[in-house]
């Protein structure tokens, strides 16, 4: 039962490597990757500045006249 284990996860792992692997080539001269391929011109996007803090939490917006008003009048009767 183990072996059946070890067998399908050797298994699933060779299937799901379907990487393009090239072979060594010693001859090889490392260069920059050509980045038109990833990134097509024209997309440019303009550098946002550094990321800031959000605002500090605040009580909330002052408190409309009517509403200050009303709550220093006598109370509604009737």
């Amino acid at each position: 039962m183990r072996r059946c284990v070890v067998i399908a996860l050797v298994l699933v792992g060779w299937l799901g490597c379907d990487r393009n692997v090239e072979p060594f080539d010693p001859d090889e001269q490392p260069a920059e990757p050509d980045l038109s391929r990833i990134f097509p011109a024209g997309a440019e996007v303009e550098q946002a500045g550094p990321p800031s803090l959000p605002p500090a939490p605040g009580r909330g917006a002052p408190p409309l006249a009517a509403e200050a008003a009303a709550a220093n009048g006598p109370p509604i009767r009737g």
